[in-house]
């Protein structure tokens, strides 16, 4: 009777485990569900990352769901002023709209909000850079130098962010929902943290602007049932008086997707000094406590924001505390009031909570140096269900 060859047998079973292995390391490197902005190599290393300018353009592509594609910068400013200023493009089908809005909040919490509807055969934008305009506004620049300049009814300005930081992007800056890729959003900074310098005029009445900034491209897609249900968003920045080469800027962005998708945490950390980057990372635990039930609003807010975070030799601490609420709004209160109603059964109820306060805490450096944080800014929290 005749017995195997040894030989043959071993070199078969390891070349059945070498293509399991091979099989396994290319699901982990080309998985298509809910790849949430990979590129482990971008997050441990902010400065080789490279955003293309045409990454940053608007562009004319059709989705298989509606689409929200926004240019999005805010500022604090003149020792406690906010700006938030969004060019956004809503598209659905042939449908295609686009709009701006202003919203500038005092120190006290007194807010100005305006919005401008946009005639689209009036939008010009450039395929291969960010650019974006009508015949009265426009958002342009690359690198490290963005302008914007609106002109609408309640609201106009003339700003230049100048970056400390170059534009950077979150891992691949994808984050997918579905294996086919069609429900997704994509998220680029072009202006982690910039000197804003300008003007704006609100209500006939001019001032100029000196303060710190961010700012970013964001388009989502998404079914009108599946949006994420929940984001968190808090810049907050040194004092001007402080000088620049002590400056701190902490950045969060935060969201977590519809159930239909695992109700999966997106995270976003971000924390520069002077200007440098000293994190960007999605390793830190969030905790939201000290919720606020108002009876004109629909949901509660959190007041307060705990973040920890223990990655590449750092350990940050540090809590916001929001002290004042700029501005509420329900999406839904914009429709005329007989539309409501016929709305909620096809829509989810977007809501937005706007406030100031401040982030304190202490990051521990890798050498065992510990600097202690007093940083100011805006909380955004949106609650969509």
């Amino acid at each position: 009777m005749k017995h195997p060859k040894k030989g043959k047998s071993k070199t078969g079973k390891f070349s059945f485990i070498l293509i399991l292995i091979l099989l396994l390391i290319t699901q982990i490197l080309f998985a298509e569900d809910t790849g949430l902005m990979v590129r482990p190599f971008n997050w441990h290393n902010p400065y080789q990352v490279k955003v293309k300018n045409q990454d940053l353009a608007f562009t004319n592509s059709k989705y298989h769901f509606p689409a929200s594609d926004s240019a999005y910068f805010m500022s604090y400013f003149n020792n406690g002023w906010v700006l938030m200023l969004s060019f956004i493009c809503l598209k659905h089908g042939p449908l295609e709209r686009w709009g701006i809005y202003s919203l500038v909040s005092e120190p006290d919490g007194t807010s100005y909000w305006a919005a401008h509807h946009i005639n689209k055969k009036d939008i010009k934008i450039e395929p291969d850079r960010f650019s974006v305009k009508d015949k009265k506004n426009s958002i342009h620049g690359n690198d490290m130098t963005y302008y914007i300049k609106f002109d609408f009814e309640g609201f106009s300005c003339d700003l230049t962010y100048q970056n400390l930081l170059p534009p950077w992007q979150p891992g691949d800056s994808w984050a997918y929902m579905t294996r086919d890729k069609q429900a997704f959003f994509r998220l680029i900074v072009n202006s982690p943290w910039a000197i804003v310098t300008g003007t704006i005029t609100l209500n006939d009445k001019t001032m100029s602007v000196k303060g710190q900034g961010y700012g970013d491209r964001f388009l989502s897609v998404y079914p009108l049932r599946k949006i994420n249900p929940f984001v968190y968003s808090i810049r907050a920045f040194s004092t001007e008086d402080t000088n620049p080469e002590d400056r701190w800027f902490f950045g969060l962005l935060e969201n977590i997707t519809h159930e239909t998708y695992g109700s999966k945490r997106i995270p976003i950390l971000l924390l520069a000094h002077g200007n440098e980057w000293i994190l960007t990372t999605q390793n830190y635990t969030m905790e939201t406590t000290d919720f606020v039930f108002e009876p004109e609003i629909p949901y509660k807010y959190p007041k307060r924001v705990k973040i920890k975070c223990n990655t590449q030799g750092f350990k940050l601490e540090g809590e916001y505390v929001s002290r004042k609420l700029f501005n509420f709004t329900d999406v839904i209160d914009e429709f005329p009031k007989l539309l409501r109603e016929i709305l909620l059964i096809f829509l989810d109820r977007p809501v937005y909570f706007r406030s100031l306060g401040e982030f304190s805490g202490t990051v521990t450096m890798p050498d065992g140096t510990v600097h202690n944080l007093q940083l100011f800014g805006p909380h955004e929290y949106i609650v969509v269900k």
